[in-house]
């Protein structure tokens, strides 16, 4: 969830393939780094590092989260410390259950120090904080504390707000047995939900989409931008008032998204029918062959523009982080996060 260079973009863009399912013969090179579904990737600052989430439940001690190192693309299991307090709810305290990690974000909190967001299925449906220690020898991660989200609410994305605050999208709801044939068909299912110190938990009224899956606060924190994955579209929710309008159609279904430094909103999912890709979430393979793309969508006016296409080289792709003239991209099932650059 970058807010990093976008400097590179456009000239990066230009050697990128642009119909869905193909590679450019003078297209970025491509290089594979080995982790297991690689959801979701969320830069630490201007640090040149990031987080990425194994969505995939802790087996035999596997991490859910790595670090990345964005220029070299080396990854470090990262195994956070549990100390026996809380900071937020009372009534929250240190998982039990190994973490099986979906979303996250990550904002500054002093000199060094970074708090990460992270949806939580692993015995518990909560947001789990943690903080990051830059400093030192090494980055160090310390839990503590969690929000418990709402029993009906089915987690998917968080990104961090203002004053302590944080915005998750919910990609159905628990209590309607037809969530995932309502998706499949376009219909409404899910909300945008959010925490704050001072009043706890509350949805905004109209935000109710076909799948919300990603979301991402604007740079000042006033707006939130949603991925629609079953309409294929992306939406801008001012928080203020609640108001939502319609920033781009798609021709893929988005994931995740993340932000450059000026704002330009970057959108990465799947090409197929909903069938095909709900076919690929429940797949015992280690990885599916739907093609991806990764598109960059000018805030102000809706302007697409494509950045990559996978073809069916990388297949599930769920987020894309653009880091100078590379892209990252990673994927809710494959065994394998991808980088692209210009070589």
């Amino acid at each position: 969830m970058s807010r990093l260079n976008w400097t590179l973009c456009s000239a990066l863009a230009l050697g990128m393939a642009s119909i869905p399912g193909t590679a450019s013969a003078t297209g970025p090179a491509v290089s594979y780094f080995d982790i297991k579904n690689p959801e979701d990737i969320a830069p630490i600052g201007e640090t040149g590092m990031a987080i990425v989430s194994s969505f995939a439940p802790a087996v035999d001690g596997a991490a859910p989260l790595y670090l990345l190192d964005l220029s070299g693309g080396h990854l470090t299991p990262l195994h956070a410390a549990y100390p026996d307090n809380t900071v937020m709810d009372g009534q929250c305290g240190a998982p039990e259950a190994p973490v099986h990690a979906h979303g996250i974000d990550i904002h500054p909190k002093s000199d060094g120090y970074y708090e990460l967001l992270v949806v939580n299925h692993g015995g518990r449906e909560a947001i789990e904080i943690y903080e990051i220690n830059m400093n030192g020898d090494g980055p160090t991660l310390a839990w503590t504390g969690c929000e418990i989200v709402p029993a009906k609410i089915s987690p998917n994305d968080v990104t961090a707000l203002p004053d302590g605050a944080f915005a998750v999208s919910s990609f159905g709801m628990k209590d309607d047995p037809e969530t995932v044939q309502k998706i499949l068909s376009g219909q409404p299912t899910g909300a945008i939900i959010e925490w704050t110190v001072s009043g706890g938990w509350h949805t905004h009224d109209r935000t109710s989409f076909s799948g919300p899956n990603g979301v991402i606060a604007s740079p000042d924190g006033t707006a939130l931008y949603v991925a629609d994955w079953g309409t294929s579209s992306i939406h801008v929710l001012t928080r203020s008032d609640g108001s939502l309008r319609k920033l781009a159609d798609l021709d893929f279904h988005p994931d995740n998204l993340s932000l450059t430094a000026d704002g330009h909103v970057v959108a990465a999912g799947q090409f197929g029918t909903p069938e095909e890709i709900w076919a690929c979430v429940l797949s015992a393979e280690p990885r599916c062959d739907l093609p991806g793309r990764v598109a960059s969508i000018n805030p102000e006016t809706g302007e697409v523009m494509t950045l990559i296409d996978t073809g069916d080289s990388y297949g599930a792709v769920s987020i894309g982080l653009v880091y100078g003239g590379t892209v990252w991209v990673g994927a809710f099932h494959d065994d394998r996060l991808a980088r692209y650059r210009d070589e």
